[in-house]
């Protein structure tokens, strides 16, 4: 998480590559520029970048490390928060038991919005792979995402299906690709093989689009546990209600400072 309310910062390919390497430096999922707010109304604006360099809409993990951030250097006293992200805007509400609670925003349900190259919109939807047909919901939270019910999870090879997926023809800005096992109506297991990152911890915003399908799907009831190989969060929605909500914890790790040569940036 980079700060750059005094100064510009533009990360490319090359320097995104290097700072992500966790085996020569700390690295990271994803790199966050928190901005000045980029209207009266919001907080603090941010950008997220992949670890290829690319840059994303949306980082639902991210914007709780944000709130963490702010509140634990003192830069915002209030009880919530909105912050900007390049697609929507997020309000973040600071829990009694310290985790943070973020309006997520309205999932849509729409091919375009992925987008995805397909005829309708549909509830199910089905591409073969390798010769055989994968079933998936599609859900655009900001960023988009597909999602795969399984019944075993660890049998599942995240990283070849979920990038055969990802990189698919019918997702031309590529898609991130939830695999989810249900353990009961309330509480499900996920693992995210996320574009431009590849299989991560977590990821906020796969969460909210797992239960959404699952909710449509019939399988899953409106507030539901979700357990990531790096935590867990639970995330409400009732399509009544429309907006998605995700509550989980943000940890400090460390802060540095990093002083790149003129032929990095």
């Amino acid at each position: 998480m980079i700060f750059t309310f005094s100064y510009s910062f533009e990360p490319n390919v090359d320097l995104s590559l290097q700072w992500a390497d966790r085996h020569r430096v700390i690295g990271f999922d994803q790199l966050l520029l928190v901005t000045p707010p980029p209207t009266p109304d919001v907080d603090f604006g941010y950008r997220i970048f992949n670890p290829d360099g690319s840059e994303v809409q949306q980082c639902g993990n991210g914007v709780r490390c944000l709130a963490h951030f702010v509140r634990q250097r003192a830069m915002c006293h209030k009880d919530s928060i909105r912050v900007a992200s390049p697609t929507n805007i997020m309000t973040v509400q600071y829990e009694t038991d310290g985790r943070f609670k973020v309006d997520m925003g309205k999932p849509n349900l729409s091919p375009s919005a992925l987008p995805f190259i397909y005829p309708q919109k549909q509830l199910r939807y089905e591409l073969e792979i390798d010769q055989q047909i994968v079933y998936f919901g599609a859900v655009s939270m900001g960023n988009p995402h597909i999602v795969i019910a399984v019944s075993d999870l660890d049998a599942i090879d995240v990283t070849t299906l979920g990038s055969q997926l990802s990189f698919h023809s019918a997702f031309p800005e590529q898609v991130n690709v939830s695999f989810m096992q249900c353990l009961s109506r309330g509480k499900i297991k996920l693992r995210v093989f996320e574009r431009g990152a590849g299989e991560t911890l977590a990821c906020g915003s796969a969460a909210c689009a797992a239960v959404v399908i699952g909710e449509l799907w019939e399988m899953l009831d409106t507030q539901v546990e979700v357990i990531l190989p790096g935590g867990s969060l639970s995330i409400d929605w009732k399509p009544n209600q429309g907006t998605v909500y995700m509550t989980g914890s943000a940890q400090y790790v460390f802060d540095g400072k990093i002083a790149p040569s003129r032929e990095e940036v």
